[in-house]
């Protein structure tokens, strides 16, 4: 997927097993804005929608812990219907 979306040399680089730091100080930001669904709500859903229209029928939704205020916010917020 991220070979895919252009990051090639990236997933070499993470095959060799370089050390996390390393590693992390080598992702490019726009990395993020092309394999994850990140912003305010009306951006993340505008995502959703697209790649809805595109195929996609299952998205993985990562939130931040349940016990801070912005775990179960952005639950409601991205919950169907």
């Amino acid at each position: 997927m991220f070979a895919d979306a252009g990051f090639g040399d990236l997933v070499d680089f993470a095959r060799t097993r370089p050390h996390p730091r390393e590693f992390a100080a080598r992702l490019p930001d726009e990395l993020l804005d092309e394999v994850a669904l990140v912003g305010d709500e009306s951006t993340v859903r505008a995502r959703i929608d697209a790649y809805a229209a595109a195929g996609i029928t299952e998205i993985g939704l990562v939130v931040p812990p349940l016990d801070t205020p912005a775990g179960p916010r952005t639950l409601r917020a991205l919950a169907p219907g």
